[in-house]
Parts: structure tokens; C-alpha cells; sequence
């Protein structure tokens, strides 16, 4: 085996520790579980029996539901898997990371980079942690993104194909639409937007056939982030976070070449090449879409949202290494990747460990979840209807909860409240009958509280 590939083959089994490790400590997450939980409900006879007049952007009856403004290839790639694993996610996390590292392959072969470079500088920390724990969204959305860049590269009408697949990832990389004008001529960028169309058709039908709006998922998702959003707030840790993996290859790569891949990249950016070209517009759109939607949110939003931003930098890294020196570059830059992944592995570990942060994974004995739950069913409510500020993980481990903001029925006022302080979805102050309930137990993670007029539905 010669030293590159085997140099490939750690760093992509270092990458797949660190998120093995994270997902064992943090459990699926918030979004995933959500997607988990619509794929779920539309493979069930109760969804495609009826068509729904959507109030709300929550559609649930007991153990069904739907979360309507939620991009839908998630949905659509989790079916089958729900039926081979049932409740079991990691399938699907593995089965993420591999389209994830083909993603690389191929926009590495596309834009004839170095593999071993392309795979050190996007399987990184940041996206390990933000995009594929934190928020499983990001990183499909990313990976059909790579797969369009390589297919743009090559002036493929195909581009619009898997920017079409991006966006029913994520909605945000719509934003990434207009690099469809990059393929040149005009008869590759109308088959490019054809076939955009022809993506995004599917999940439109869907929309109107059970929803009666062809539009519902995406005016609903804009409707949240323009009305929904906090004040604008900067986090510069957040801002930080998106740009400190880019910033420590830029100027490793800067300082080992004695500034050479510095000057090469200032050389492409003046003579716009097509690649270059197409990286510069990427990170111009990526910048412009999360200025948009990023600082209407919280700091791990911030953070998290930044994905784009942090691909299209490295991306830019990647071109600026794009010559004579690669072979020089290739060892020191699989040695840094090494080194952040590992770095990552040892520090998480040892805060995990040191916190006892065993907060999401409900299948965790001593985590924040399971806790909750064995609570409940200790308490006698849990076999119950609730509502909690963490609703959707306590769905995803069999308890018939609700969430707090009363849309569904008009009983919802009565069920118990579970309220949890760790691990919870929304704060808890956003539980809407807290006032005048009476509290029969409470311990340092849930307190379970009862309304005047409580009922017990099964």
C-alpha cells in the first residue's frame, strides 16, 4: 500500500471515529430525530389516507407527526432505512459519512486535486461536530452541493440536478442557484435550471397533493426565519468557529510554502479561470446566505449555518494548492488533519467524561433522556399524553409527547408537563400553562407538573 492512500485511509477512519464517538455521547439530534419522525409518519397508513389543511407548522396526533417546513430529502432517503432498522439512526449516520467522502472523491477528481488533500481539509472537526451530529442537514445538503461543484467544474448541465438535491436538503442553498450561469453556454444553462426543476418537482407535488400548496414547505420555512427570528445578534464565536478550520490551512499551507500558495491563489482569483471562478461565486453566494439567515438565531445556529461559508474557504484552500508543490503540501497537510481530528477525539472524550454529558441519547442509562423517561413511567404518566419543551426526543423514545405552543387540540392545556431542564429542545419558560400548575415531582433534570383540570389521555 503506498503512503498516500494509506494516509487516505486514516484520516478517513480517524474522521469516522470522531463522529462515532460524538454520536455515542450526544445521541441523534434534534433535526435528525424530527426527520426520523416525518419519515415515519408518512410511511404510515394514517398519512397517506388523508390531505391536511396545515394552521400550524406541527402536524401530530399522538405518536404521529409531521414537521411541515422541513426540507424533504432527509424524509425520502430515511424511509427505507426506518423499515430495514426501525428506531436506530446510526445506519443512517454511517450511510451519510459514506456519500460524504464520495462527495469528496469526486470534486477532487473533477477539479484534479490531490485526494488526500481534499479528504484532510473537509473531514474536520467543524463539520464532524456541526454538521453531522449537531444537525445532520448540513452535511447532505454539503455533499450534493461537492458533487455539483465537480459536476460544474466540468460544465455539466447535471450541476442543476444535485443543486436541486442540495436545496431539498437544506432550503437554504437555493442561494446557490445562480452558479448555474457558470456552465457557459446558453444551452447548458437552460438544461441546468431544467434539470433544477425537475429536482425540486417531486417535493412540489407533494406539497400541493397533501398540502393544497405547492410552496408550503418553503413559505412556512421563510415565514419562521423572517417572523420567528430573534433581534440581530452577532456571535464572534460563532463567527469564529466557521472560520477557524479555513483560517488554520490557509496559513499553515502560507507559512510552509513561504507564502507560494497565497500568491498562486491571488494569481487564479486575477486570471478567473473556471474554477476559480466558481469557487469565488460560491463563497460570495455562501457569505450572502448566511448573512441572511444566520443572525436571527442562536450561537450554535450561528455556527451551525456557517457550513457553506467554511466548504467554499476550503475550497478556495484547495485551489491555492493546485500545482507544482503539492506533493510537498500533501504530507503536512494530512499531519494537521491528523492532528485537529485528534486533538478533537481527546478533548471531547475528556469532556464528556468530565461533565457527564450524556444529555440526548435516550438509549444512554444515565443520560438526561432516559432519566426523563424512567421518571414519567415511575411517576405513573407515562403511558400519558404530555407536553415538554423536549417533545421531540421524548417522542423518539416512545412517550406520547406534545409541544408547548398548544396547536393541535384544544385538551392540549390539560395534559401533564414534563419539563426539562438538560438536554431540552426549547427553554422551558415557553411552556404556556406552567402558571397555576402544581408540581408532584422534580429532581435536577425533569419536573413534572400537573394543571388544574388535568387529564390522562393514552
Amino acid at each position: 500500500m503506498d503512503r498516500p492512500f494509506f494516509l487516505q485511509i486514516l484520516v478517513i477512519s480517524i474522521a469516522l471515529a470522531a463522529l462515532l464517538l460524538v454520536y455515542i455521547v450526544n445521541g441523534p439530534s434534534w433535526d435528525l430525530i424530527v426527520h426520523y419522525l416525518n419519515a415515519r409518519s408518512m410511511m404510515s397508513g394514517q398519512f397517506l389516507s388523508r390531505h391536511y389543511a396545515v394552521w400550524g407548522y406541527i402536524i401530530q396526533d399522538n405518536t404521529f407527526y409531521i414537521e411541515t417546513l422541513r426540507a424533504g430529502m432527509q424524509n425520502v432517503l430515511l424511509m427505507p432505512l426506518v423499515a430495514a432498522f426501525g428506531r436506530s439512526l446510526l445506519p443512517y449516520v454511517i450511510a451519510l459519512y459514506l456519500l460524504y467522502i464520495a462527495s469528496i472523491s469526486y470534486i477532487a477528481r473533477a477539479l484534479e486535486m490531490d485526494r488526500l488533500i481534499m479528504y484532510a481539509l473537509f473531514l474536520n472537526p467543524y463539520f464532524i461536530y456541526t454538521s453531522f451530529v449537531f444537525s445532520s442537514e448540513e452535511i447532505l445538503s454539503l455533499a450534493f452541493m461537492l458533487f455539483a461543484i465537480g459536476m460544474l467544474a466540468r460544465r455539466s448541465p447535471l450541476a442543476g440536478l444535485f443543486i436541486g438535491f442540495s436545496s431539498l436538503s437544506k432550503y437554504t442553498a437555493l442561494a446557490f442557484v445562480p452558479l448555474l450561469l457558470a456552465l457557459g453556454r446558453p444551452r447548458r444553462i437552460a438544461y441546468g435550471f431544467l434539470l433544477f426543476a425537475v429536482a425540486l418537482s417531486p417535493w412540489l407535488l407533494f406539497n400541493y397533493y397533501f398540502f393544497g400548496n405547492p410552496l408550503q414547505s418553503y413559505e412556512q420555512s421563510i415565514s419562521l426565519n423572517i417572523y420567528g427570528a430573534m433581534p440581530f445578534t452577532v456571535y464572534p464565536l460563532s463567527i469564529a468557529t466557521v472560520l477557524s478550520v479555513p483560517a488554520i490551512f490557509m496559513v499553515a499551507s502560507g507559512w510552509l510554502s513561504k507564502g507560494k500558495t497565497l500568491k498562486a491563489l491571488a494569481k487564479k482569483a486575477r486570471s478567473v479561470d473556471h474554477q476559480t471562478l466558481v469557487a469565488i461565486l460560491l463563497t460570495l453566494l455562501s457569505i450572502a446566505g448566511y448573512a441572511y439567515v444566520a443572525f436571527g438565531h442562536g450561537a450554535p445556529d450561528q455556527a451551525r449555518y456557517g457550513y457553506a461559508v467554511t466548504a467554499s474557504m476550503l475550497l478556495l484552500v484547495a485551489l491555492s494548492l493546485k500545482g507544482s508543490s503539492i506533493r510537498r503540501m500533501r504530507m503536512a497537510i494530512a499531519s494537521i488533519s491528523i492532528v485537529l481530528l485528534a486533538v478533537f477525539i481527546v478533548g471531547y472524550a475528556a469532556f464528556a467524561y468530565s461533565t457527564n454529558i450524556l444529555q440526548h441519547n435516550v438509549d444512554l442509562k444515565g443520560s438526561a433522556m432516559g432519566s426523563a423517561v424512567d421518571s414519567l413511567n415511575s411517576s405513573g404518566y407515562g403511558n400519558c399524553r404530555v407536553v415538554s419543551n423536549s417533545w421531540v426526543y421524548l417522542l423518539y423514545d416512545g412517550v406520547k409527547a406534545y409541544n408547548p405552543f398548544y396547536n393541535d387540540n384544544a385538551t392540549e392545556p390539560r395534559y401533564p408537563i414534563a419539563a426539562l431542564s438538560q438536554g431540552s429542545g426549547v427553554p422551558i419558560s415557553d411552556i404556556q400553562n406552567l402558571q397555576g400548575s402544581t408540581t408532584v415531582y422534580s429532581d435536577a433534570n425533569i419536573s413534572i407538573l400537573l394543571p388544574q383540570d388535568w387529564i390522562c389521555v393514552t
